[in-house]
């Protein structure tokens, strides 16, 4: 008589575990996958609308930027037209005492001001047309170059009159000081030179503020204001200006 083999009863238990476990680890390892799809989709999706409201703010707050710029050149504009037509011609000889030593800057009164703001248009207008006829500007970068020096001058002296009480002296004496650091800006009209003519214009107005009895500490905190905002004005039109293009 043959003995029968009797069959195995631990294969099909290790072959059904086997089986339940990789289904289980692929049940895991799709819920797994499924899950890291929706993040980054999720992350995705969150840098698409951080980036487009990041657009908008700047957008919004470039566009009240440039709403405050204009009023306060619209009216700058209407004082500086009131302010020629009583223009003193003395005031320039005065004003370029003063900028060849800025500490002599008392020696002008509110009434010099329109002269003072006339001689540096001039000295920056043959400047600007020195770098065209040299071929160091073209024409949309002498737009770009004279509405820049403009808007952010104006900007200044906005500026410095508002904080001329906190500093001790009249928004007359603030406006003297603003003057007198106009002409260095004629030497940004070389491509180049702007940081220097920037910083230049901060010394003159630095030492003008002073000789009007301004602490040396409030005379730098007006001009750390005033510049520091032109500063940071560019700045945020450069970021504004790259991402509204990208």
């Amino acid at each position: 008589m043959v003995a029968r083999q009797k069959p195995s009863i631990g294969t099909p238990w290790a072959s059904r575990i086997a089986r339940g476990a990789f289904l289980r680890w692929r049940i895991a390892l799709t819920s797994a996958v499924d899950r890291a799809t929706d993040l980054v989709a999720a992350i995705g999706s969150s840098i698409r609308r951080a980036r487009e409201a990041t657009r908008s703010l700047l957008a919004r707050a470039w566009r009240t930027a440039f709403i405050g710029w204009r009023t306060a050149l619209t009216r700058f504009a209407v004082h500086a037209r009131k302010a020629v037509r009583g223009l003193r011609i003395g005031g320039i000889r005065r004003a370029a005492r003063a900028w060849v030593r800025p500490s002599a800057a008392p020696g002008l009164d509110l009434r010099d001001v329109p002269a003072a703001v006339a001689a540096s248009a001039c000295l920056i207008a043959a400047a600007a047309g020195f770098a065209v006829a040299a071929g160091l500007r073209s024409g949309p970068s002498l737009w770009s170059y004279g509405a820049t020096v403009v808007v952010w001058s104006a900007a200044r002296l906005a500026v410095l009159r508002a904080l001329a009480p906190s500093a001790g002296i009249d928004a007359g004496a603030a406006s003297v000081s603003w003057a007198i650091s106009l002409p260095p800006f004629a030497i940004g009209a070389v491509p180049g030179l702007g940081l220097a003519a920037f910083a230049l214009s901060a010394v003159f107005a630095y030492r003008a503020l002073v000789s009007f009895d301004a602490s040396s500490r409030n005379a730098l905190r007006m001009v750390a204001w005033a510049y520091g905002s032109h500063a940071a004005g560019v700045v945020a039109a450069t970021i504004a200006s790259a991402l509204l293009s990208g």
